[in-house]
């Protein structure tokens, strides 16, 4: 029963109308007997700078930022997580007693989606594509994890080179380069993670045959992902995922923010509903 009382979460970015992230977390909630509902609220770029403002006004008991807003709320919180100040993007708010603090959940959530198909991260060669929020947090996680090497691709290599440069101000392990979305980038790369939303030409373009033998190729979308290069990535013998594991895991990390409970990520993932 709603309440008065009736803690409330939502999920800031657009477009959100379509996520299931409410479905994911009411069901937790409901699971776990907590007074609590999250909701999905559309907010366009202009609106980012204030976002943080209005979710201390409105007294939002947490929140996840998604497109295209991970970058803006840094600078509003009163604190970072680790792994947020190292990504420089937020995908989390939540509150630590009157602090509002910025995490971000986002490659832990990859790391840990890989981990429960088997997938070891530490010492491969792997490449992100893409230079937005959820790149900043997966390439920062990569590292964190022991990566041998790091490819930062994106279709304008300048935004890459400020990512990169970001993740130079933390304790690097691996040796980052950066570079355009070309087959020949990805030559030899044992874990592929595309972040861009949608199948852009870009991605079409790139010849999985480039890849290392036996490798991951890692789509962080969820919906609507099948597509000739990740045919081809299968017919050249990679394994093909898609970012539902990733969505699972990293909003059960928020939730536990939230409300001191992990719920069941792997139940989530494996009754999949989109």
């Amino acid at each position: 029963m709603i309440s008065g009382r009736t803690a409330v979460h939502a999920l800031l970015g657009h477009p959100v109308a379509n996520s299931p992230s409410p479905e994911l977390h009411n069901g937790w909630f409901a699971e776990h007997g907590l007074d609590g509902i999250y909701v999905a609220l559309d907010v366009d770029a202009a609106s980012g700078p204030s976002i943080v403002g209005a979710l201390r006004t409105l007294s939002l008991a947490g929140a996840n930022v998604t497109v295209p807003l991970k970058e803006h709320v840094v600078q509003g919180v009163d604190r970072l997580e680790l792994a947020a100040a190292a990504a420089g993007a937020v995908n989390t708010l939540w509150w630590d007693g009157p602090q509002l603090v910025g995490a971000n959940t986002d490659g832990e959530g990859l790391c840990l989606a890989l981990a429960a198909e088997g997938i070891t991260i530490a010492s491969r060669r792997a490449a992100v594509i893409g230079a937005g929020g959820a790149a900043r947090g997966i390439a920062s996680a990569l590292l964190a994890a022991g990566v041998s090497e790091l490819a930062l691709l994106n279709r304008s290599p300048a935004r890459a080179e400020a990512v990169a440069d970001h993740l130079a101000q933390g304790p690097r392990r691996s040796r980052v380069r950066v570079g355009p979305i070309h087959s020949d980038e990805i030559a030899g790369v044992e874990l592929l993670v595309s972040t861009i939303p949608g199948i852009t030409g870009a991605l079409e373009r790139l010849d999985p045959e480039a890849l290392a033998p036996g490798s991951v190729w890692y789509n962080v979308n969820y919906r609507n992902t099948e597509s000739d290069v990740s045919s081809r990535a299968r017919i050249a013998g990679h394994r093909v995922l898609d970012g539902w594991g990733m969505l699972c895991w990293q909003a059960a990390l928020a939730f536990e923010r939230w409300t001191g409970v992990r719920p069941d990520a792997r139940a989530a993932y494996l009754r999949r509903t989109c």
